[in-house]
């Protein structure tokens, strides 16, 4: 689809909704520090480098967002080894349940069954034969203590499930060693492996990767590496069983970013000991431990509950199918990506071969809205191209994922020659809290009265519901259906009530729906001038819903998207999405709410994220930062800046680093070749000053954060007579190097900056001249080089031969 030439400023869209659409926006008065200063005596012409004055909150606002998605999904340079293992660690930590007895556990995992009747098929001469296999599990040689135990593992393992479903009708399962198949959640992340894992034995040596697995299994050498610590009490952890813990926890986290999962479990083997796991959106639990060798009952009550509920008891989403049926016709598939590729609604980077484009396309089931279900028509069906277009990467909370897609009615290779079907959609995949309003309602309040400009539309959404059991899919038997699109929270809330303790742990709910707004990532705009009005129409957006109460209190880079088909009825050029955590300020909830700091960390306002509000409130005009943010963050990715470092805006959690640039650099930067959006940039952080002044500047300087200022930086760029006539689109951008990298860099430059000016000075004649010399003995001829070489291994020959006599 060909890009359209940018709009000359004659034309450039009117004013927001909420006026006419000739009506200026008012003038904005001179709130710089600089006129400030005037007016005040002695009052400083900056504020103090670094440094924001403002007086702490009254009140203990929760606790910023530290998740996986929070903290590395948009960073800005490469992490050092180990670092999003231990931030994948931190983030169960705090969803952490504490051990559970072995049949508290098993009934968790595996409710509405009795687990003991497993013995009525695995007899006693099976356990003899069982015990006896894990009884050879033993460590290996000095160098190779751990790798031996994995085969030993595997086969004992195995001839469990092999025996529970001789009649069939198990899952028929197979135990894998996968310790050298490594694997990453996405590409800028670090590639791992568990030691083993479960799947269907149709899958083994498929070259199916291990994060497409069924479970997980890690294997240590040595009881000291339980991460629980054979569930003793102890002051503190030492760093051997932290390193445990954030490694599996890390395996689980890849595991979820990888296949679409209701819950995951697994198994841990310490030596002689074992432990059961089991992680979903909500929380990671565990059971106590055991000696396996001792009593392996345990583990045959794993293993039968693990395969008798289907896939669905293993916590696969079985509303989706991976890869996609062959029924779908891959010319039409092909097509219909390669359409959207030119639409700029997939990175045309990610160019994927036909298999690759089927294997990694998934068919969708939506569940009707109740009232719509029948017994013959349970669910819409959609097709995906291709892999989401976002994945979180944390482990817990709503573990979103987005797809572009189609209906697979409109996909369909019986449409004659020219039909031109329905548009793409997007599927939006998360779990939400079970106490928050579902995302689609929130739009149909937000759109209610006509469309909202600049907020996406929402076809419909619907929590995931299994299907009833005469229905089921799955290869198990037709037991009870297993709702598996509910965390277990409620369940381990009620336990910790039971014991006199603060309930803990958020309700999730797995939920779909369906946006008829499509659109581009703010990162891949094919003009600034695109950039702009996307992000201005999106601010009008937030000022409509603003009008109507509502306050959207997450805005990052991937909440504001380019509209990809803007038309005659929905003319707005960018909108806003993901409103799921907006408040609604007449609501009695609402003070609640505003206390609750949401939001990504490289995006949320300063004074939210260092906790500086007098009251801990969230307000408008800290998503209006937000959007500030979001413009520094993709002019410094996507143009040529003179930001330096950006990761030292973004990386850090505490916000100094966009602190410190508000405050000191945020009117120096420049675009290259961009006026207008140099003076957007200058005058958007003179905005955002305002609301970080010393304490001595005067009332009427302060505060000046709104949508009409804002809108009028927009309509001012936008309208620049300077617009520059080679408008180009998004640059490329590299992570730059971590933090221990760049400091080394940093070292070398300043090295070589100090010993060329000192030999330039001549300083340092001596260093100067040794490198002369190596320079001139660098351009002597070859041959002169050969003859003293030559005349070199003659002397040391001769002088040898002198020495052995």
């Amino acid at each position: 689809m060909a890009t359209p030439p940018p709009p000359s400023p004659s034309v450039a869209p009117p004013s927001p909704s909420s006026g006419p659409p000739d009506s200026p926006r008012p003038t904005t008065p001179d709130a710089t520090l600089e006129s400030a200063a005037a007016n005040v005596s002695n009052a400083p012409a900056t504020p103090t480098a670094g440094k924001i004055t403002k007086k702490p909150a009254h009140t203990t606002p929760h606790k910023l967002q530290d998740s996986l998605t929070s903290v590395t999904q948009y960073e800005s340079s490469k992490r050092e080894k180990g670092f999003h293992r231990t931030v994948s660690g931190s983030e169960a930590a705090k969803h952490t349940h504490s051990a559970m007895k072995l049949d508290s556990f098993l009934s968790l995992c595996f409710p509405n069954t009795e687990h003991n009747e497993v013995f009525d098929t695995f007899k006693d001469t099976h356990l003899e034969e069982f015990q006896q296999r894990l009884g050879k599990v033993k460590l290996g040689p000095k160098h190779n203590r751990e790798r031996p135990m994995y085969a030993r593992i595997s086969n004992a393992l195995q001839y469990v499930f092999d025996t529970l479903n001789a009649d069939g009708n198990l899952l028929d399962l197979y135990v894998q060693d996968v310790s050298r198949d490594l694997q990453s959640g996405d590409q800028n992340l670090r590639e791992i492996a568990p030691d083993l894992d479960i799947r269907l034995k149709n899958d083994k040596g498929d070259g199916l990767p291990w994060t497409q697995a069924l479970g997980i299994i890690e294997v240590k050498k040595t009881r000291a590496e339980d991460p629980l610590q054979e569930d003793r009490v102890t002051p503190r952890m030492a760093q051997g069983h932290v390193a445990t813990w954030n490694q599996t926890m890390e395996q689980a986290t890849v595991a979820f970013q990888a296949r679409p999962r209701c819950h995951l479990m697994g198994i841990g083997f310490y030596h002689e000991i074992a432990r059961f796991y089991r992680w979903d959106r909500s929380t990671v639990t565990f059971s106590t431990s055991f000696e396996y060798k001792v009593d392996c009952k345990p583990l045959v009550k794993f293993l039968y509950g693990f395969s008798t509920f289907g896939l669905a008891g293993t916590g696969i989403d079985t509303t989706i199918t991976c890869p996609v049926p062959d029924a779908i016709p891959r010319p039409i598939l092909k097509r219909k990506f390669d359409d959207a590729m030119k639409d700029n609604l997939i990175d045309p980077m990610k160019v994927i071969k036909d298999e690759e484009l089927r294997s990694s396309s998934f068919l969708i089931s939506v569940p009707l809205n109740e009232e719509a279900r029948s017994e013959s028509r349970w669910a819409e069906k959609y097709v995906t191209l291709g892999k989401p277009l976002f994945t979180s990467r944390s482990l817990h909370g709503r573990g979103t994922r987005t797809w572009l897609a189609m209906q697979t009615a409109v996909i369909d290779s019986r449409h004659a020659e020219g039909y031109q079907p329905e548009r793409y959609v997007i599927i939006k995949d998360s779990w939400r809290d079970s106490d928050r309003l579902p995302e689609s309602e929130i739009y149909e309040k937000i759109h209610k009265g006509g469309h909202m400009f600049g907020v996406a539309r929402c076809r419909r959404g619907v929590d995931v519901v299994p299907r009833p059991p005469q229905e089921t899919e799955d290869s198990g038997p037709p037991k009870e259906a297993v709702n598996t699109h509910r965390t277990c929270a409620s369940s381990l809330n009620e336990l910790r009530t039971k014991a006199g303790l603060k309930a803990k742990y958020v309700e999730r709910i797995h939920y779909r729906c369906i946006l008829e707004s499509v659109g581009i990532p703010l990162t891949r705009f094919r003009s600034t001038r695109e950039l702009l009005e996307a992000v201005r129409d999106a601010v009008k957006g937030h000022e409509g819903m603003l009008a109507k109460n509502i306050l959207h209190r997450d805005i990052s880079v991937n909440n504001i998207m380019i509209n990809a088909y803007p038309n005659e009825i929905y003319t707005e050029k960018g909108f806003l999405i993901d409103p799921e955590y907006a408040a609604f300020l007449k609501d009695k909830t609402a003070t609640s709410d505003l206390r609750r700091i949401t939001g990504t960390i490289q995006f949320i306002a300063v004074a939210l994220q260092q906790k500086l509000e007098s009251d801990g409130q969230h307000k408008a005009w800290h998503d209006l930062e937000s959007v500030y943010w979001v413009l520094i963050y993709t002019a410094g990715r996507h143009t040529k800046t003179n930001i330096p470092v950006l990761a030292r805006i973004f990386d850090g959690e505490d916000g100094d680093g966009k602190s410190s640039f508000v405050t000191k650099r945020c009117t120096t930067i420049t675009v290259d070749g961009h006026a207008p959006l140099t003076e957007l940039l200058r005058e958007y952080g003179k905005l955002v000053q305002t609301h970080y002044l010393p304490d001595e500047v005067p009332v009427e300087y302060r505060n000046k954060l709104t949508h009409d200022a804002v809108l009028k930086l927009f309509e001012d760029a936008l309208n620049s007579p300077d617009w520059p006539t080679d408008d180009p689109p998004a640059l490329p951008y590299e992570l730059g190097a971590d933090t221990t990298t760049q400091r080394n860099h940093d070292i070398a430059k300043e090295i070589t900056s100090t010993t060329r000016s000192a030999q330039e000075s001549g300083m340092s004649g001596t260093a100067q001249s040794g490198g002369s010399k190596q320079s001139s003995a660098r351009k002597r001829k070859p041959s002169v080089q050969r003859a003293e070489s030559s005349g070199q291994d003659k002397a040391q020959s001769s002088g040898s031969k002198r020495a052995r006599k």
